[in-house]
């Protein structure tokens, strides 16, 4: 072949290599991969805690208190829920929750009891972004509950996740004429968080010294959920009051506040309180002759 052919046949050759590589588009990391893996990475310090539905059940006596206690296991993005019953009311119920990465880039909440010590059945929904923090709900068609009578039941249940609070919402199906079962179970769990407090009573019993001489309590610790504690001095006497922290809702159209109330032991009155926001790092009561200051020990996540 001569030099002039060889030498065409060459740039167009290189030519066409090259067009190839320009025309196939370069191969980049999926962003939504990266914010789902940063959201189930964050989920690992603002999911565990302990929480509480103290506030649902004061509104309504009918829901039992509990307590909700969430723990991070070793395997990247699993939690293990504990729900227990403050009065024994209902019995303790273990989860296990796994957040994971779909390959769409969705986060995907897989969770199923524990079972005699065994993982039960699993079920799977996405969670989305919601003013509220992330939220999603199972379809009761893929969400099927296994039972002695073998019917077909499937569960639709709803999940709202924030670092403040966690809500759930269970309905139970009958898949062959798509009736709900039972009333709807709806939970909202607030976080427990921990104040520090300090308190004293002016000491009235020694009539003779008009000097004031106050009884100090030792200091003690109340988480903001309905806790309370009754205040003892330095050698174990009692000042004759307890105190209660709770975050409460006065009307079901009014917001959350935290409250600081004291109560007679005697009596069990409540003689006195003082109320803030739900997120104040301090609250206090002053009587004159009985004060008492509290403040927060840990922020929120």
């Amino acid at each position: 072949m001569p030099t002039f052919y060889k030498q065409l046949l060459i740039a167009l050759l290189a030519g066409l290599l090259l067009s190839g590589c320009v025309s196939q588009p370069q191969q980049t990391d999926n962003p939504l991969a990266q914010s789902v893996d940063d959201v189930i990475t964050r989920l690992g310090v603002t999911l565990p805690g302990q929480y509480s539905n103290f506030a649902q059940h004061r509104l309504d006596s009918a829901v039992p208190l509990l307590r909700l206690e969430i723990n991070r296991q070793n395997t990247p993005g699993q939690f293990l829920l504990v729900q227990s019953s403050v009065h024994n009311a209902v019995p303790e119920r273990r989860f296990i929750w796994q957040f994971t990465r779909t390959p769409g880039a969705e986060l995907q909440l897989t969770f199923a009891p524990i079972l005699n010590g065994a993982m039960g059945q699993s079920c799977q929904l996405v969670l989305l972004p919601s003013n509220d923090g992330i939220s999603g709900t199972t379809q009761q068609q893929e969400c099927l509950l296994p039972n002695r009578e073998n019917q077909p039941i499937g569960l639709l249940k709803e999940f709202l996740l924030n670092p403040d609070r966690i809500e759930l919402g269970e309905r139970l199906y009958n898949l062959e004429t798509n009736s709900a079962l039972s009333d709807d179970t709806k939970l909202l769990f607030r976080r427990q968080l921990s104040y520090s407090g300090w308190a004293g009573k002016l000491d009235q019993s020694n009539q003779v010294d008009s000097s004031d001489q106050w009884l100090l309590a030792k200091p003690f610790t109340l988480h903001n959920q309905g806790d309370s504690i009754e205040l003892f001095d330095s050698a174990d006497r009692s000042l004759g009051y307890r105190l209660e922290l709770a975050r409460i809702v006065y009307r079901a159209d009014q917001p959350e506040v935290l409250r600081l109330a004291v109560i007679d032991t005697t009596s069990g009155k409540q003689i006195a309180y003082a109320w803030s926001s739900t997120d104040s790092p301090r609250i206090g009561i002053n009587l004159g002759w009985l004060q008492v200051g509290m403040e927060l020990e840990q922020s929120e996540p």
